[in-house]
């Protein structure tokens, strides 16, 4: 089972989903910071490397001990529970560093990081309400010099402020907000090619497109051996919104300024799925093989092509080729199920099944891996527990298009017309191209 957003994500190195800003910016969480940047003052070094030492031997209270007598010394000194939250962050302890900043909170109310902390990790949870809050108080914590006297800290934390403050933006689509903050991070010497794709993504969706690819550009300048061409970046953009015309328009002019850009040929193979032309998909998933042939997620995209095109055995071929390379690849292991359960081998069923079963066990909650689950066990033979599967998926009343015609085919199979009906129609409501549409529609004229 695949749609646009299951393929290899690494082809699109942007996302437009709502941690777009998290994603470029890289992970806001705490830094572990070395001994002289938490400290200031001759022999700091030596008692704060003591007080990790305690904390180590997971002597919490005594490593507190120290870093309060630490911080009495030391005005400058950040906050002791912060400290300690950024050494629970290192030993990968989650609940103690929430747990350390709540009580820096409260130990410190006139500190903002700790709020600042706090709104990333609502963020990251769909905690807009609470993040807004939570930045709001930082702001005006940060407008009072007193409140952080080291001018590098209150640097380092305003940049902090900024970005999650870009982040809450892009949550509520707020894009001229968004570019007001992003503003002052360029001032802040934030003059990355993160910040500047960002600057574009808002001006696109405040329908100015010219001034979107201009920052485009500039970012593809600063590193072009890391980012986006400025068409790629259009195309993507364009593609997200269902504009497949300016798109497809964006990637010519990507394709003829460098014909193997895996990026632009990617993203023309999703355009092409979405289309009846069989001999454009194959042409272009063969471009974007030649384009780097040793390269997994090319060649897992050029599998999940072969699936949409309907050659089996060729899928099989190119997803047991990236399972050499990949073996953990779970999303290489689902397509392999997939091709094998298209096959009436016995034994390539059998091993569909295993597959998808192992699969679906490793990551449970993945609707993906249950629907092919499902999917395989019918084309074994077990209608009954296919369905029971497949129902699963759907639980809550969600499930895509490839889900929705698998459990078509298998109502359809159980006699129960009508309900086949129902959610056949409702698989084709999508304009998304999926692998099973064909074969949707001819079911659904079938049985009308």
């Amino acid at each position: 089972m695949f749609r646009i957003e299951t393929l290899p994500k690494r082809l699109f190195r942007v996302s437009v989903g709502i941690f777009y800003a998290l994603i470029l910016f890289g992970s806001l969480s705490i830094r572990a910071q070395a001994p002289a940047d938490a400290t200031k003052g001759a022999g700091t070094e030596k008692r704060y490397q003591e007080a990790f030492e305690k904390f180590s031997r997971s002597d919490i209270a005594g490593a507190l001990d120290d870093l309060n007598r630490l911080a009495a010394d030391d005005p400058m000194m950040i906050p002791p529970r912060l400290v300690l939250a950024q050494w629970f962050t290192q030993a990968k302890n989650p609940s103690a560093v929430r747990l350390c900043l709540e009580k820096a909170v409260e130990e410190t109310p006139d500190d903002p990081e700790a709020y600042i902390l706090l709104a990333e990790n609502a963020l990251r949870q769909g905690g807009w309400a609470a993040a807004d809050l939570l930045l709001g108080q930082a702001e005006i914590l940060l407008e009072e010099e007193e409140t952080v006297p080291n001018p590098q800290r209150r640097h380092s934390l305003t940049v902090s402020l900024r970005k999650n403050e870009v982040v809450l933006c892009q949550a509520r689509e707020n894009w001229t907000a968004m570019q007001r903050y992003l503003a002052d991070l360029w001032k802040l010497g934030e003059k990355s090619p993160e910040t500047c794709k960002l600057i574009g993504v808002s001006f696109f969706h405040l329908g100015d497109t010219a001034k979107a690819r201009q920052w485009f550009a500039q970012g593809y300048k600063i590193s072009p051996e890391t980012e986006l061409s400025a068409d790629e970046m259009m195309a993507r953009l364009y593609l997200a919104a269902g504009d497949r015309s300016r798109a497809q328009e964006a990637l010519g002019a990507a394709l003829k300024a460098n014909p193997d850009s895996q990026t632009a040929l990617y993203l023309s193979l999703v355009i092409a799925l979405g289309g009846d032309d069989a001999a454009r998909v194959k042409a272009l998933a063969e471009r974007l093989r030649a384009a780097d042939p040793q390269d997994p997620a090319a060649i897992r995209t050029c599998g999940i092509a072969a699936l949409y095109l309907g050659d089996y055995a060729r899928a099989e071929a190119l997803f047991r080729e990236g399972l050499r390379r990949q073996p953990e690849n779970t999303e290489i292991q689902n397509g392999l199920a997939l091709a094998l359960s298209e096959q009436s081998d016995p034994e390539k069923l059998r091993q569909a099944v295993q597959i998808a079963a192992a699969i679906q066990q490793k990551e449970s909650d993945n609707r993906e891996y249950l629907a092919t689950l499902g999917w395989a066990l019918y084309k074994s033979g077990e209608t009954d527990r296919a369905l029971e599967i497949l129902q699963q998926t759907a639980a809550d009343g969600k499930v895509n298009s490839q889900t929705a015609y698998y459990m078509g085919e298998v109502l359809y199979a159980k006699g129960r017309t009508e309900d086949a009906k129902r959610i056949l129609t409702a698989s084709l409501s999508g304009t998304a191209p999926f692998a099973k549409r064909a074969a949707a529609e001819e079911l659904l004229k079938k049985i009308k």
